[in-house]
C-alpha cells in the first residue's frame, strides 16, 4: 500500500512539476510530418516557455533560428529562454540579433535587451536602452520595473524601491515584485536603525 501511494504521489508530482511539463501533441504531430514548420517550432517553444521548461524552449527557439534566421520571433524567444536560464550574454546576443533584422517595433526584444544588460552589470548601456524605450513608448509599469532593476544593480536601493512601487501602482498584479518591495522595505528599515 505504501508503494502504491508513493507511486501515485510521484505521478502527481510529475504532472504538476516543471520537469513534468509536456510537449503540445498537436505541434509534435505537425513537426513529425513537417520538421521545419516554423509556426509549429515557435509555438512549441512558447508552450515550453510558459511551462518553465526553459532549456527545452531554448532548443526549439534555437532550431527556429536555424530554419528562419531572418525571423526575429525565434531570436526573441531564444533571448527570453536564455534570460530565464540566467545566461544574460546569450540573451543579449539573441535580442540584438532580433532588433538588427526586425523592421517594426519589437517591445519584447527591446525590454529583453535592457534586462540582459542590467543582469550583466552593463548599467550605462542598460540605462540608455530604458531611456530609448520610454522615449518611444512612454513610461509604463514594465519600464518602471526595469528602472527599479537598474537602480537595484547600481545599489541605489531607495530609488529601486521607488520605481518598484510606481510599477506596482500602475500594474498591481506582480506578486514577485510585491515580494521584492516588501524585502527592500525590511532591508532599508533595518539599515536605518
Amino acid at each position: 500500500m505504501v508503494r502504491v501511494t508513493a507511486l501515485i504521489l510521484f505521478a502527481l508530482c510529475l504532472s504538476g512539476c516543471k520537469f513534468g511539463a509536456t510537449l503540445d501533441p498537436f505541434y509534435q504531430a505537425v513537426l513529425r510530418g513537417q520538421p521545419r514548420n516554423p509556426g509549429a517550432i515557435y509555438l512549441q517553444g512558447q508552450h515550453l516557455l510558459t511551462q518553465g521548461q526553459y532549456e527545452r524552449a531554448a532548443a526549439y527557439f534555437n532550431r527556429l533560428t536555424q530554419v528562419t534566421p531572418d525571423d526575429p520571433a525565434g531570436w526573441i524567444g531564444l533571448g527570453q529562454a536564455e534570460l530565464e536560464l540566467e545566461h544574460p550574454r546569450r540573451a543579449e546576443r539573441a535580442f540584438r540579433r532580433a532588433l538588427s533584422i526586425g523592421n517594426k517595433p519589437m517591445p519584447d526584444a527591446e525590454f529583453g535587451l535592457a534586462s540582459a544588460l542590467i543582469f550583466q552589470g552593463k548599467l550605462e548601456p542598460a540605462r540608455e536602452q530604458i531611456d530609448k524605450i520610454e522615449k518611444e513608448r512612454g513610461v509604463s509599469a514594465s519600464s518602471l520595473r526595469l528602472r527599479g532593476d537598474w537602480a537595484f544593480m547600481a545599489r541605489q536601493y531607495d530609488q529601486a524601491l521607488h520605481y518598484f512601487e510606481q510599477s506596482l501602482s500602475q500594474l498591481g498584479t506582480q506578486p514577485d515584485l510585491q515580494q521584492r518591495v516588501e524585502g527592500l522595505n525590511k532591508y532599508l528599515g533595518s539599515r536605518a536603525k
